[in-house]
């Protein structure tokens, strides 16, 4: 297990891989064998995971915009044209706008949703005949602690990452007797990039702070090995850090009583 030669020679589709838990994702993956394709919305932040790749098998690169279902589905067949296969897809591209549901605009709440799930919906559905062609294959999606719990000022990204959870889930039903191995997976506190990117209405400023804080928990290479282990194991919910494992514990014993205690830590 401690090597994951299952993923050798195999083809990963990698989004949001120009930086933090993507980036850690694609390095990890290459020093196994596996064969990757890459995609960002940031040409540069490719440009720099792939120069941190060690003795990468096969890279390809690719500007995508996961929100847009046309640029999405040439993404796609120009992966296949330069792989001729496609064995797993990691969907980690996300975007974070924090608001007040008072103070949030409509617009922060569709585009938090044509990244966040649209881009997700995209990854699963467009590459899923690919993937039914390989002997084993691997859709992780990429959720949060988010996706357990609603805090004060997240609700556009919660939502987003509610709907991720409850599209993953039954993505999984759809596919329990196929070769299609399918997880959700929760990050909560980890050290990336995506907290400098955040889009916060004044009255959210505190909450990113907070964030800020709350990401020092782990680091995206630490991250990164939790989830390839957990794909390796075939978990169906990997829970990445303590902090999730205990998120998602309190969340199960008390669900409809931790608002004050939430309401400490946004």
């Amino acid at each position: 297990m401690k090597n994951f030669h299952g993923f050798r020679n195999k083809v990963a589709v990698i989004t949001g891989a120009g930086n933090g838990i993507g980036r850690d994702l694609a390095q990890q993956m290459a020093s196994y064998g596996t064969r990757l394709a890459l995609a960002d919305i940031n040409q540069d932040g490719l440009e720099k995971t792939v120069a941190s790749l060690e003795n990468p098998s096969q890279v390809t690169t690719y500007v995508v915009d996961v929100s847009d279902l046309t640029a999405y589905q040439q993404f796609v067949k120009q992966v296949v044209s330069d792989h001729s296969q496609v064995d797993i897809v990691i969907n980690n591209a996300a975007i974070i706008h924090l608001h007040s549901i008072e103070d949030g605009d409509y617009e922060d709440y569709k585009k938090t949703m044509d990244i966040n799930f649209y881009g997700v919906l995209y990854g699963c559905k467009e590459f899923l005949p690919y993937l039914k062609k390989s002997p084993e294959a691997w859709i992780a999606n990429i959720n949060s602690a988010d996706g357990l719990i609603g805090l004060r000022n997240y609700s556009s990204y919660a939502s987003s990452k509610f709907a991720v959870r409850g599209f993953t889930d039954s993505l999984r039903v759809e596919l329990r007797d196929t070769n299609i191995n399918v997880s959700s997976v929760h990050p909560a506190g980890v050290k990336t990039n995506i907290s400098n990117t955040v889009v916060a209405s004044d009255n959210a400023k505190d909450s990113v702070k907070k964030m800020k804080r709350a990401m020092e928990a782990m680091t995206s290479e630490e991250a990164a090995k939790v989830i390839i282990k957990g794909m390796a194991r075939k978990q169906k919910r990997i829970l990445v850090g303590i902090d999730a494992q205990i998120l998602d514990k309190l969340v199960r014993l008390f669900p409809v009583s931790m608002d004050g205690f939430y309401a400490r830590f946004t």
